[in-house]
């Protein structure tokens, strides 16, 4: 299996070379065209200027110093510019002849195709690639212009300016020599500078795998390191944050087990020990009635706890079915606390209600609702200090229903109130009389009202912890519904 870093950096070198590849024929083939233009016009304004000179010379070719001068101007051109000059008649019949070893007057031998001329006659202008009708031995550029009499512009011959096409494949052969020592210098860098590059990237993707394999053989304490800022310094991050998330659950889960096994233990010890003693006899007739009690008390604890362990699996897994309805949030809290009501008065507790109105209704799964309710009714019953209070309150704002439930005692440190609503997380048990639950009540009560698009947050200070959540408003959908009255020890305060 090819790693991450021989995949990186043969894509790179891969792009690095067909882009340069891409690159040099682009330039060659642009260098190319632009070295026969240049060629193509420069052939052009030779041939013109030897046409203007040419034409002196028919007139007047008994002349010796139009001769002259004629040589003379030829010569330099020729010298200069290493081409080759034919000059000829109307009829195609050459009349001089120059190149790089001489010039030659009076040729008067050789004829050029007459397709040379008919070319040069409907244009004006004439340029090939080739032999000039074999004339040449090699091929050769060359272009060609017309000859016209200065009184009334027939045509009276035409000049041909030649150079051979060696001089252009010369100049791409130096232009290419050029490019092979930039292409050796570029891919060089190009593969010392993504060598580096590679390996910086699966650097650190080989250290969280490693971490990975290290966490999955049991290595809880790894992490990796953070200090870069891009998709690899996040997804360290994540990483690390997955790994203590892991490491807390494992942590939760370690306490969930223990704690399970001590509440199925305690009870199933009495159950056991006290069955055993009414079977052997032990205990007295007349107090078996008492420890029948007692056994029935905790059977009804070891129930109560396995179907909170299953209403968690459950709703963890997306089980249940939200069936929303419109009910009286007001009548779930006195319901709940009318059913608390012993609970309460064993401890002397304090209730304060404040409803803003009487009936307060909501939309949402009532019997779901029922239990959050339940659950943050029994926390607060559970830790409130003996001889304190309990608050719960209920008002309206805008299109939600804002509902506290809040109970005096202990301060919950703020590092373990953040995981508060976390699954089989629990507080300190010096914080209440009975802290013996397995740490799923607020579990749930989070994840019922997350389910309804709500969210919960709880604040505890200066001896007051407070559980506030919302629900959607409702109307009343029917007038008269019977709404249980609050009565009894508990205080019903009207909001100003």
């Amino acid at each position: 299996m090819k790693t991450l870093f021989a995949r990186y950096l043969a894509s790179t070198l891969i792009l690095l070379f067909f882009s340069h590849i891409v690159f040099a024929v682009g330039f060659i083939s642009l260098t190319f065209n632009y070295s026969v233009e240049q060629i193509q016009e420069m052939l052009y304004d030779d041939a013109e200027k030897i046409a203007d000179m040419s034409a002196s010379l028919i007139e007047n070719d008994s002349d010796p110093r139009v001769m002259q001068m004629f040589l003379t101007g030829l010569q330099a051109i020729v010298s200069y510019s290493d081409e080759t000059v034919i000059v000829c008649n109307a009829d195609g019949l050459i009349l001089c002849f120059a190149d790089e070893s001489g010039l030659t007057y009076g040729y008067k031998t050789t004829h050029l195709p007459q397709y040379l001329f008919d070319s040069l006659y409907d244009d004006g202008r004439f340029y090939s690639v080739g032999t000039l009708g074999l004339f040449y031995d090699t091929q050769h550029y060359t272009c060609g212009r017309y000859i016209l009499n200065g009184i009334n512009d027939d045509v009276i011959g035409a000049v041909f300016v030649s150079t051979p096409t060696d001089s252009v494949m010369e100049l791409i052969e130096n232009s290419l020599r050029i490019f092979y020592i930039i292409t050796i210098v570029v891919l060089t860098l190009g593969i010392v500078i993504s060598y580096f590059l590679a390996r910086n990237m699966s650097k650190p993707l080989r250290c969280i795998s490693q971490a990975a394999h290290d966490f999955a053989h049991g290595d809880f304490d790894v992490r990796v390191p953070e200090g870069r800022t891009d998709e690899i310094g996040e997804l360290a991050h994540n990483f690390n944050s997955m790994c203590d998330s892991i490491t807390k659950l494992e942590q939760m889960r370690a306490s969930f087990i223990a704690n399970i096994s001590h509440e199925l233990k305690t009870p199933m010890t009495t159950i056991a020990g006290f069955a055993d003693g009414i079977l052997d006899g032990v205990i007295p007739p007349e107090k078996e009635r008492e420890y029948l009690q007692i056994i029935s008390n905790d059977t009804k604890r070891l129930s109560r706890l396995v179907v909170r362990m299953l209403e968690a699996s459950r709703i963890s897994s997306g089980e249940i079915v939200m069936h929303p309805s419109v009910f009286e949030i007001n009548e779930i809290i006195r319901r709940t606390l009318l059913e608390m009501e012993q609970r309460i008065e064993s401890r002397n507790l304090t209730v304060n209600v404040r409803f803003e109105n009487e009936a307060t209704y909501v939309n949402a799964d009532a019997d779901y609702i029922a239990q959050v309710v339940y659950n943050l009714m029994d926390n607060a019953c559970k830790y409130a200090e003996a001889g304190g209070f309990i608050d719960l309150q209920t008002q309206k704002n805008g299109a939600k229903i804002h509902i506290t439930i809040a109970n005096s005692g202990r301060d919950i440190p703020p590092e373990q109130l953040r995981y508060i609503f976390d699954r089989f997380y629990k507080v300190d048990q010096s914080r209440g009389m009975d802290a013996n639950s397995a740490g799923l009540g607020l579990f749930l009560v989070k994840t019922i009202l997350n389910m309804h698009g709500e969210e919960i947050r709880v604040t505890s200070e200066n001896g007051v912890t407070a559980f506030m959540f919302t629900l959607p408003a409702a109307e009343n959908p029917a007038a008269g519904k019977h709404i249980l009255s609050g009565g009894g020890k508990y205080e019903f305060v009207d909001e100003p």
